[in-house]
C-alpha cells in the first residue's frame, strides 16, 4: 500500500488559499505579487511602537561590541533595499494612524558556512495580537516527516535533492 500525502484543507486553509491565489499578479519582471492572508480586513494592529525600539536598543549595543557583524547585518540589509523586497518609509509615512501600522522587530542569525540571516519577529504580540496570529497560516504543503521516514526506509540507497 502507498503512502496518501494528500491531506484535506481545513476551513482556514480554504480561506487562505482562495485570498492568496485570487489576488496573486505576476509583475512584467517575472516576479508575484501575494497579498497576506488577513483574518480581517482592513487589518487593526494596536501600537506596538515603543516594543520594538527596547529590543533594538538590546541589538544595537551587540552591534556596536561586534564591528564584523554590524557590517554582515548592514550588508544584508542593503541587499534587501537594493533588491526591491524592503524599502526606506517616507518621512511622513512614519507616523501613521493607529491600527494601519506595525512595527516589525528583527536580528541576525549565523551560520558557519552561510551568510547572515535577517529574522523577522512576527509573533511578537501587543494586546495579545501579533502579525502571526492575525494571518491565516494557510495550507501546508510539505510532506509528513512520518511518511518521509517511512519511505527513506524503502529501498536500499536513498537519494535526497534540494532544488
Amino acid at each position: 500500500m502507498a503512502y496518501d500525502r494528500r491531506r484535506a484543507f481545513s476551513r482556514d486553509d480554504y480561506i487562505a488559499y482562495n485570498i492568496i491565489t485570487s489576488g496573486m499578479e505576476r509583475r512584467s519582471d517575472g516576479s508575484y505579487v501575494v497579498p497576506l492572508p488577513w483574518k480581517q480586513l482592513p487589518p487593526s494592529m494596536p501600537d506596538n511602537r515603543y516594543a520594538v525600539p527596547k529590543r533594538f536598543e538590546t541589538f544595537n549595543k551587540r552591534l556596536q561590541r561586534h564591528p564584523m557583524y554590524f557590517k554582515q547585518y548592514s550588508d544584508a540589509i542593503r541587499k534587501y533595499l537594493e533588491g526591491g523586497f524592503a524599502e526606506r518609509v517616507p518621512p511622513n509615512e512614519v507616523r501613521a494612524p493607529v491600527g494601519s501600522t506595525c512595527y516589525l522587530p528583527h536580528h541576525g542569525v549565523k551560520h558557519l558556512r552561510k551568510p547572515l540571516r535577517i529574522v523577522f519577529d512576527t509573533s511578537l504580540a501587543t494586546k495579545g495580537k501579533s502579525l502571526s496570529n492575525q494571518i491565516h497560516s494557510g495550507p501546508d504543503f510539505l510532506n509528513p516527516l512520518v511518511g518521509v521516514l517511512f519511505r527513506f526506509r524503502r529501498f536500499m540507497i536513498a537519494v535526497v535533492g534540494d532544488i
